[in-house]
């Protein structure tokens, strides 16, 4: 989902420049990559309570540990979770990088000077 959304706006990037009204595009972008931010947390920490589940089973639930007699498999998962929050931190980067982009548009907005009133006239 995640992945999808990243090569969806790098298309809208590079074939539709125009699309660009007002800060709309940039302000829809950022709401979304902070949602996807969010989906890709939310996975990592799923992953993660499931290793943990693998490590130290659940004697509750009459889970047996999975660790003792598969550490390959294990080590791939550890592995596999310091890829995941690696994601989390470059999603949040993307996120940070297009809030930037909206606060400078915005900037770029409330500078401008609108019409000449009586009090500019001297």
């Amino acid at each position: 989902m995640a992945s999808f959304h990243n090569l969806l706006m790098i298309a809208l990037q590079i074939f539709s420049p125009k699309l660009e009204h007002k800060g709309l595009h940039v302000l829809s972008i950022a709401i979304l990559d902070m949602l996807n931010a969010t989906l890709v947390s939310a996975a990592a920490n799923a992953a993660v309570f499931v290793a943990e589940l693998g490590k130290n089973g659940n004697k509750h639930a009459k889970w047996n540990k999975v660790c003792d007699r598969f550490a390959t498999y294990c080590d791939h998962g550890a592995g596999a979770l310091i890829a995941a929050f690696a994601g989390v931190i470059l999603m949040i980067l993307v996120s940070g990088v297009s809030i930037s982009r909206l606060l400078s548009n915005s900037n770029k907005f409330s500078t401008s000077k609108g019409p000449a009133t009586e009090t500019d006239v001297p």
